[in-house]
């Protein structure tokens, strides 16, 4: 009998590598402002605080700290959506950062500037 050449189910090859990377973005402002904000959304508008939080759970420091986060009170941005500023922490950092979620929309999900991520967002697109 021959072997044959197979790859097991949960072998990485680049494909997955790739995907199973956490996306960086480039734009300063992409979470930091409350026009360019971390865009959570889904269907279900109840969901919204726990994805917010998912995010932030996974979310890391510049060399991997946990991240702390204090909800801060909602307000409108520009677009007069509302957006859910969360103050946020972790250790050596000087001042605390203030991150914006819109939990209204959804758009991928990439890291904001300075930060990084403990794995990939486990957070899915919504379902039309």
């Amino acid at each position: 009998i021959l072997a044959s050449s197979t790859t097991a189910a949960n072998t990485r090859t680049p494909e997955t590598i790739e995907q199973a990377e956490c996306q960086f973005s480039t734009d300063p402002d992409y979470g930091f402002s409350p026009d360019d904000p971390i865009r959570v959304g889904s269907n279900k508008l109840s969901d919204g605080p726990e994805r917010e939080l998912i995010y932030l759970l996974t979310l890391r420091g510049p060399d991997g700290e946990e991240v702390f986060y204090t909800r801060q009170t909602p307000q409108f941005n520009q677009t007069d959506t509302i957006v859910d500023p969360y103050v946020v922490e972790y250790e050596g950092i000087k001042e605390p950062l203030t991150l914006y979620f819109d939990l209204y929309s959804y758009a991928p999900l990439l890291v904001p500037l300075g930060f990084t991520c403990e794995a990939p967002f486990p957070i899915q697109p919504p379902q039309e």
